[in-house]
């Protein structure tokens, strides 16, 4: 500074600046502000150089990190499992854990204790890539790097169905009536039945949007909505498409970039978008609340039980937040990118796999328990 700072400008300087933070005002605007009230109560040059009058009405010239989402370390739980390098970690029913491994075995265990139920081979030993589980703890449904998907059952470690879909996707969904199972496949999205026969072959881009040059007609993630008449698929485009069973779009939901990461309730369906935001919409389209931009959210999931949504980033850092007030707390920093993560029935607390192949349990931030008197 060329000017000395007066105790009387540093006092003025405060009290303004805080008024404007108060009123919502920027950062940078409100320090714009202060200065010039400096100016003109005290007459003076303090605190008023050129350059450091700026103004700006969406900016922030800091990057502020809200304390209560600094990582900090703390230990699990319970370590559960490490069953080497994997590509997906998936949630059951009945608290079990599927785990989908490089070595190309399908791993099953307790997400409660870690205790080992059972491992599904394929013959042909070809890599899972994702796992999804039926409504009944019998029969969990493996998608394999050959575009192979199985549907097994645990009870004789046997696969019950073998779907031979091809292609380089990996998105798949049991719906929740565990009737039908649908596939992401090319620019199509395909459900099978009970049998394993293709019930509907529905074309996710119109003739129009096909033909439209560079059109990106990857497909993402895969979901049902409630009541298992409609699929949501996030789509290359950036739009998140809910398709009815003639393959309507009966919902949009838009991106800036294409989503990674999906999870659905009742009333509520959450998107990872790769501009680093996470959004909470309504079933009917209406955008209800988005974080700040940040490193993508590669994983999401839904608490059943508490109004919470977990998130894990691509370099593993968990966050949990609040669905009524938004607030968000760090629960772990994992020590690899993410697998999957889930929260466990009945208030259990937050299941966490890494692509190292670590699964870890997390108990609830102390201030969930409110949540859950109040739910």
């Amino acid at each position: 500074m060329q000017y000395e700072i007066t105790d009387t400008a540093a006092f003025t300087f405060s009290s303004a600046f805080y008024e404007r933070i108060a009123e919502g005002s920027p950062v940078d605007k409100a320090m714009t502000l202060a200065r010039e009230e400096v100016k003109m109560t005290l007459g003076s040059l303090e605190w008023a150089t050129p350059v450091l009058i700026l103004a700006s009405d969406q900016t922030r010239i800091f990057s502020l990190r809200n304390s209560e989402t600094t990582p900090i370390p703390r230990p699990p739980a319970k370590r559960l499992a490490e069953v080497g390098p994997c590509s997906h970690v998936a949630l059951g029913p009945s608290n079990l854990l599927a785990t989908a491994c490089v070595d190309g075995v399908v791993r099953i265990f307790d997400g409660t204790d870690g205790r080992p139920v059972c491992q599904c081979m394929p013959v042909q030993r070809e890599e899972p890539v994702r796992v999804a589980w039926s409504p009944w703890r019998r029969h969990v449904a493996s998608r394999h790097r050959d575009g192979t998907v199985i549907v097994w059952d645990l009870q004789t470690r046997a696969p019950v169905l073998v779907i031979g879909a091809g292609g380089q996707d990996d998105s798949l969904a049991f719906s929740a009536d565990g009737r039908w199972l649908a596939l992401t496949a090319g620019d199509h999205v395909h459900v099978y039945d009970v049998r394993g026969a293709r019930v509907r072959d529905l074309p996710v881009w119109s003739r129009k949007e096909v033909c439209r040059p560079g059109q990106p007609r990857t497909l993402g993630p895969i979901v049902f909505a409630p009541g298992d008449r409609h699929v949501v698929v996030a789509c290359g485009d950036g739009l998140v498409r809910q398709l009815n069973v003639q393959g309507k779009v009966v919902t949009r939901w838009p991106h800036p970039l294409p989503v990674s990461s999906l999870a659905v309730t009742a009333d509520r369906l959450a998107t990872g978008c790769l501009d680093g935001r996470v959004r909470l919409w309504s079933w009917e389209g209406r955008p209800l609340q988005h974080t700040d931009p940040g490193r993508h959210a590669a994983h999401l999931a839904l608490s059943a039980d508490l109004p919470l949504l977990a998130m894990a980033d691509d370099e593993g850092n968990v966050v949990i937040r609040d669905l009524v007030g938004w607030n968000a707390t760090t629960a772990t920093r994992l020590t690899s990118p993410p697998a999957g993560l889930a929260f466990l029935d009945s208030r259990g607390g937050l299941v966490t796999g890494t692509r190292a192949g670590v699964v870890e349990r997390w108990s609830l931030p102390e201030w969930t328990a409110a949540e859950g008197s109040a739910s």
